[in-house]
Parts: structure tokens; C-alpha cells; sequence
């Protein structure tokens, strides 16, 4: 009689034991074959087998490379008409958030109008959206001189002289003040040496240049009315008549918008090192059409690390009459030592045939 002998049927720890042996064998294979590290029984890729891609810098010449890479201290970009200026600015963002590792809320980039800095928002945020870089544009300090100004007036307004609610007043606002108020600055005493004007509107205009322009140019209107000319002592009266009429009434007009932020970040240290620690890196589109305060803002914004870079044409200056100064552009590379501020100039124009 043939007897058949069947197994000992295995139990359940027995089945699990099998099981994590056949796992631990198919690892080992897999470690073998491919080279990687087991960690918790998983396969892990390394960093180092896998190519760093190369960043795309987009049909960028010679010229606009060397301009993108130049990240650190001072750049100076000339670039005219048609050189694609814009497009370097957006690759060179693009650059210092993918090849530097910088956070795009840590980048301001100031233009001369709206249109010109939309059109920045627009690029580089769809740049970004293309490498999956998920970030809130509004975090950006993106846009004019001005609108980013008015930014950091509101994000440290208890220590401005402003109180909530302000209201911002455009050019004809401005002189609709100094209109309605206009007897009052004639009964300054030397109100005549200064302005010479007979009319009450054309006196108001002449008011609002005056005060516009000194303002910018961050003079000292103690100094003015400690002057042995009287147009100066009547020049510092008036500005200093326009600057209560101002503060009573809440309101912040356009040229003050910047002097507001400059001495709101130079008199109070703690609101500068917040605002530097945020903004690492700047760049100035159309510097050639900067004035005497958007300069010093510029400097004071980079402190000690000078990551700035200016882009702008040394042959015009459409803003001149805003107070504008084509010397800002020639002078820059003169504000540091010798040697440390880098210059590129884009000279193919893609507009020309």
C-alpha cells in the first residue's frame, strides 16, 4: 500500500516570514542592479545620479547671458531701444529664483509706469507657472517707484506720520488744495520773493513745482528759512505751510509718496531692517529716467550687500521733466570701488532689419 505524505500545513507567521524574505530578495536584486540605497525596505533614487537640468535662458544672446548670470553686487545694463531689456530682466528673475535659490518676494523690481510693470507681472509669473513655482505675485514687490512706495508706507503705517484712511491726491487733486488755500500762503510775509506769479492759478502751479521738486530733492526746509535770501526763507515758509495743510487733512500727494517712505525707513532702523530683510536683490528698469529721492531709496534699500541692477539708456531721458537726471546712469559704477560694479551692454537691436 502506497501511502501519500502531504505536507505540514505552515501557519500564519510562518506564510508572513516567506513573505518578507521574498520581499527583502527583490530589494537586494533591485539594489544590486540599479546602485541605490535602501532605506525601510523602499528604493530611494540618488540626488547625484540624477542631471541637474540646465537653466533655459530662451533665445538670450551673448550679451543678455552675461547679464542674467551677474547676480551678485552691483550690475550696470546699458540697453537701448529694441535691445530686449525687458526680456533680460524677466530671464535674469527667473535665474536668481532657479539657478540662486532666491524667494521671488525677495526680488523688487521698479519701472516708470504701470503698463511696464504689468507687463513684468505677466511674464514672470507665467515663468514661474511654467516650472511649477507656486507663489503669490501680489508678494512680489513688482511696479513703479511710487506704487511700491505707497507699499511699504502701508505695511509700516503706525510709524508714518500718516494715520489710517489717508487719501492719495494726483497732480490736479494737488492743486486744487493749494488753490482753495492759496490765502494763506499769501500771508506769508515774503510770499512775493518766491513766487511772482499774479494770478491764484497760476500762483497755485507755481506753489506745487516748487514744492514737488525741493521736496524730492530732500532739502532742508530749516536750512531754507535760516537763508539769507529771502526767495529761499519764502520758498521754506511755503513748503512748510503746504506740509500742514497736508497733515491736518490725512492727505499724501504723488511726489510725497516717496519721501514719505524714505524718511519713514531712515528715521526708524527697525522698519528698515524689516523691509531689507525682505527685498535681497533689486533691479531698475529706465534708470537713466531716475531722480535725486528714487536714487536714494535705491541705495538705502540695498544696504551693505548692493544687489543692485540698473538697465537703462546713457542717450535719453523721457522723464526729464519729472526731475529726472541722465547723471544717475553715468555715475552709477562711480558709487562703489573701483572695479566692483559689473557693466554689460546689450548692443544687438532686434527692432532694426
Amino acid at each position: 500500500m502506497a501511502f501519500l505524505f502531504w505536507g505540514r500545513k505552515k501557519n500564519k507567521a510562518e506564510k508572513n516570514k516567506e513573505k518578507e524574505l521574498s520581499i527583502d530578495s527583490s530589494l537586494n536584486n533591485a539594489k544590486n542592479e540599479i546602485n541605490v540605497p535602501i532605506i525601510d525596505n523602499k528604493i530611494v533614487q540618488r540626488e547625484e545620479n540624477i542631471p541637474k537640468k540646465e537653466f533655459d535662458f530662451s533665445d538670450a544672446n551673448d550679451d543678455q547671458i552675461e547679464a542674467i548670470k551677474a547676480t551678485g553686487g552691483p550690475v550696470l545694463i546699458i540697453a537701448g531701444p529694441g535691445t530686449g531689456k525687458t526680456h533680460t530682466l524677466v530671464q535674469r528673475a527667473l535665474y536668481l529664483i532657479l539657478e540662486r535659490g532666491v524667494k521671488p518676494e525677495q526680488i523688487l523690481m521698479a519701472t516708470f509706469t504701470e503698463k511696464a510693470a504689468k507687463e513684468l507681472v505677466t511674464r514672470i509669473s507665467n515663468k514661474l507657472a511654467e516650472h511649477n513655482i507656486p507663489v503669490n505675485i501680489n508678494e512680489m514687490y513688482i511696479g513703479t517707484f511710487h506704487s511700491i512706495c505707497l507699499r511699504i508706507i502701508k505695511e509700516h503705517l503706525e510709524y508714518s506720520r500718516i494715520k489710517k484712511n489717508f487719501r492719495t491726491l494726483d497732480d490736479f487733486d494737488q492743486k486744487y488744495i493749494v488753490y482753495q488755500n492759496i490765502g494763506q500762503f499769501k500771508q506769508i510775509k515774503v510770499f512775493s520773493d518766491a513766487i511772482t506769479e499774479k494770478y491764484a492759478w497760476d500762483q497755485t502751479k507755481q506753489i506745487c513745482f516748487y514744492v514737488n521738486n525741493l521736496t524730492e530733492e530732500l532739502v532742508d526746509i530749516e536750512k531754507l528759512k535760516a537763508s539769507e535770501k529771502l526767495s529761499h526763507v519764502a520758498l521754506g515758509n511755503i513748503i512748510e505751510k503746504y506740509n500742514q495743510i497736508m497733515e491736518e487733512r490725512n492727505f499724501l500727494d504723488f511726489s510725497r509718496i516717496q519721501t514719505e517712505a524714505y524718511w519713514l525707513m531712515k528715521q526708524h532702523p527697525e522698519v528698515l531692517e524689516k523691509v531689507r530683510e525682505k527685498i535681497q536683490y533689486l533691479m531698475i528698469d529706465e534708470y537713466q529716467d531716475t531722480n535725486y529721492i528714487q536714487e536714494q531709496l535705491v541705495f538705502l534699500l540695498a544696504g551693505d550687500k548692493q544687489n543692485i541692477c540698473v538697465v537703462g539708456d546713457d542717450d535719453q531721458g523721457l522723464y526729464r521733466f519729472r526731475g529726472a537726471t541722465i547723471r544717475n546712469i553715468l555715475e552709477f559704477p562711480e558709487k562703489f570701488p573701483e572695479g566692483k560694479c559689473k557693466i554689460v551692454k546689450l548692443t544687438r537691436n532686434y527692432r532694426s532689419n
